[in-house]
């Protein structure tokens, strides 16, 4: 075999290999998760459960197609990314959070968790939306790009996964008579 060969054939391996790792993630955590460099800033983005892709979709606007493509960047940005440079988002935006708790009273903190389990998470995407949506389109492009390269590799690793099933009511084998 030839060195070009065996290149082609590892680099198949090592692709074939990276879309399962992505499908356990999937099928294992629930999630696809990555980190990316951006500006000299380590972005760590989850791929969104049902419940944060309807905040996300929220701020959608259906004016036109043109609203709809860019308006749902910034949101979906916003819940998606867990961690910069390493640290939670939440420690961007804690102080805030618990300045804002202090003026509610006990019984509305009660109210305020029982109506919704995800109102921090919320919180504190609201806050890295408000964050994102005052930055130039070019840097919001840029963690969008990596953004849509986590959801490729969600297509990949589903692809796999539906090539391993058989269709719902089609038998892999003849019904015998």
């Amino acid at each position: 075999m030839t060195d070009a060969t065996t290149d082609v054939k590892n680099a198949k391996r090592s692709a074939a290999l990276s879309v399962l790792d992505d499908l356990a993630d999937e099928l294992d955590k629930g999630f696809l998760e990555g980190t990316f460099p951006i500006r000299g800033i380590q972005w760590t983005m989850r791929l969104l459960q049902d419940h944060e892709r309807n905040w996300a979709n929220g701020y959608l606007k259906a004016t036109s197609l043109q609203s709809m493509v860019t308006s749902v960047r910034a949101p979906t940005l916003a819940i998606g990314i867990r961690k910069i440079n390493g640290l939670d988002v939440e420690a961007f935006f804690i102080q805030t959070w618990e300045e804002q708790a202090k003026v509610l009273s006990a019984v509305e903190k009660q109210i305020l968790a029982a109506t919704n389990p995800y109102v921090k998470q919320y919180y504190f995407a609201e806050q890295l939306f408000a964050w994102l949506s005052i930055r130039p389109p070019t840097f919001v492009q840029e963690l969008w790009d990596k953004w849509m390269e986590l959801e490729n590799r969600r297509d990949e690793a589903e692809k796999a996964m539906g090539k391993s099933l058989v269709p719902d009511g089609i038998s892999e084998t003849p019904p015998t008579t």
